[in-house]
């Protein structure tokens, strides 16, 4: 990933962990940032959602033993894949693919980026 794109993904990290609470969970937060980064180290994910390495480590694999997340090594990175059709971990979303909030985000991440130039 280069320096670029690392550096807007953190300026969407605007909160740090220490004022408390946020919106998305963590392990929301990385399988959005597999949808656009496929080929990457723990220490980029790390690096650019302000998580430690071992947090990063943790909820990949939670998100793989789910389902959620298919790893592959390739050409010496980690390639992740994510299973679009899994449901939301949520009672109240449980009929509601993954996919339909990832696209959601990133289309409001992308207009808002347009607006801001």
């Amino acid at each position: 990933m280069d320096l670029g794109a690392l550096n807007k993904v953190r300026s969407l990290n605007y909160i740090s962990a220490s004022e408390g609470w946020r919106f998305l969970t963590n392990h929301a937060r990385v399988l959005l940032f597999f949808d656009r980064h496929k080929r990457v180290t723990i220490r980029e994910v790390s690096d650019a959602l302000d998580l430690a390495e071992p947090s990063v480590r943790r909820i990949i694999s939670q998100l793989s033993e789910a389902g959620y997340v298919k790893k592959r090594l390739e050409r010496g990175v980690n390639l992740y894949v994510i299973s679009a059709k899994m449901p939301m971990r949520s009672r109240e979303l449980s009929q509601v693919p993954v996919s339909v909030i990832i696209n959601a985000l990133h289309k409001a991440l992308d207009s808002t980026q347009r607006s801001d130039n």
